[in-house]
């Protein structure tokens, strides 16, 4: 019986080997937050100026303003290409993203490019509002509907690196764990 709750101490002592992995998931958790922070950032400065380009275009094809419909037309292409140029680097790590959110189901993906349930928005409240009003079935741009407008806390964030500091020690704590048996078995 001594043994057990001997192995079980061992089992959970702190050794610098098993804070490794927790502060590889917290730091690689950051990094996901900062780049949530940039798309949000992005789309505030981009999502807002469709709407107008989009009525222009409207107007123009119902006068049959060829003109006009070009020039909206290039005005639309220029935001798409810059707005594309933005969302890049988001777009090489959503695979990334993806991966982590079975690491850490509570992580807050943004709910622009996500609907889960704990999806968080990182787009201002404006930019909420204006893509609201583009996603509406009237437009007919696009057919999936936001959610209500929540933005990622300091709550959240806490309880993810709680979240992932305890899963990561506890993963590192069996991994030790397993190695240090087969080790003895070998020997």
């Amino acid at each position: 019986m001594k043994k057990s709750v001997g192995a079980k101490k061992k089992f959970f002592d702190f050794e610098w080997k098993k804070i490794i992995l927790p502060v590889i998931l917290i730091l690689l958790f950051i990094f996901l937050l900062i780049n949530f922070y940039n798309f949000g950032h992005s789309l505030d400065k981009y999502i807002c100026q469709l709407r107008p380009i989009l009525e222009e275009q409207s107007v123009a094809h119902h006068n049959n303003d060829s003109l006009a419909l070009n020039q909206s037309y290039n005005k639309w292409i220029n935001l798409s290409n810059n707005l594309k140029k933005e969302l890049a680097f988001f777009t090489k790590i959503t695979p990334v993203t993806n991966i982590f959110s079975f690491i850490d189901p509570f992580i807050p993906i943004p709910c622009e490019e996500s609907e889960s349930n704990f999806c968080r928005f990182y787009m201002g409240k404006e930019s909420y509002i204006c893509a609201k009003e583009l996603i509406e079935p009237s437009t007919g741009i696009v057919e999936t509907k936001l959610g209500e407008y929540q933005i990622s806390s300091i709550g959240i964030i806490l309880l993810n690196i709680l979240y992932l500091l305890v899963i990561g020690y506890l993963f590192s704590c069996l991994v030790l764990y397993v190695c240090r048996r087969l080790k003895k078995k070998i020997k």
